[in-house]
């Protein structure tokens, strides 16, 4: 329930912009629009996220595709960018194993409806493009039948090249010591102890 109620919260906390086809830039389109305006506060450290998280995964991304699902009762449908990614590392869980392929939901991305560009931004999280390569703190999404990382963006890392950048939001913790970045092979390294304990 804890699960379901954050992912309400979460889906709430998207912006949601509609562009017209006559118009030459964003409004905020009033059977579309969410007015929430920030997520639920992430957890109060890395052992924190790690117990909150089922499952906690390193994957490549393969590819993208943005679509809708249903709202909740008396609520527009919530734009989704759906992923297909190849599984590199399971470091929690036992939902997925290494080299199968899992969907993972984000409440961000552009569609078209009735000849209108829909827009769904969230603060701190965008769409992954093919080949990035990301460790998700994750839990099931029943509503979009796939997963989708825990408090937002503090469950998401993207991995660049050799290091990893750390969310604003999550940087003052202990473990990431203000830092911005991580080397990647240090952060992999943080993570499998903190699970561990």
């Amino acid at each position: 329930m804890k699960t379901l109620a954050t992912i309400l919260f979460f889906l709430t906390t998207c912006r949601v912009l509609t562009l017209g086809a006559e118009t030459d830039g964003f409004y905020q389109h009033a059977q579309s629009a969410l007015s929430v305006s920030d997520y639920a506060a992430p957890p109060s450290s890395l052992d924190a996220l790690c117990a909150s998280a089922p499952l906690i995964v390193r994957v490549a991304i393969i590819t993208a595709r943005a679509g809708t699902i249903a709202g909740p009762t008396g609520r527009p449908s919530s734009i989704i960018t759906t992923h297909e990614a190849h599984v590199l590392e399971v470091l929690k869980g036992a939902d997925v194993v290494q080299g199968s392929r899992v969907q993972i939901a984000l409440p961000v991305g552009r569609t078209s409806e009735d000849g209108q560009e829909r827009i769904a931004e969230s603060a701190g999280l965008r769409a992954l493009t093919a080949g990035e390569e990301v460790v998700l703190f994750l839990s099931y999404w029943p509503a979009a039948a796939s997963y989708t990382p825990v408090n937002g963006p503090a469950g998401l890392y993207i991995l660049d090249r050799q290091n990893v950048t750390v969310p604003s939001s999550v940087r003052h913790w202990t473990a990431f010591k203000g830092q911005a970045t991580l080397p990647s092979a240090a952060f992999l390294a943080l993570l499998h102890s903190h699970i561990a304990r």
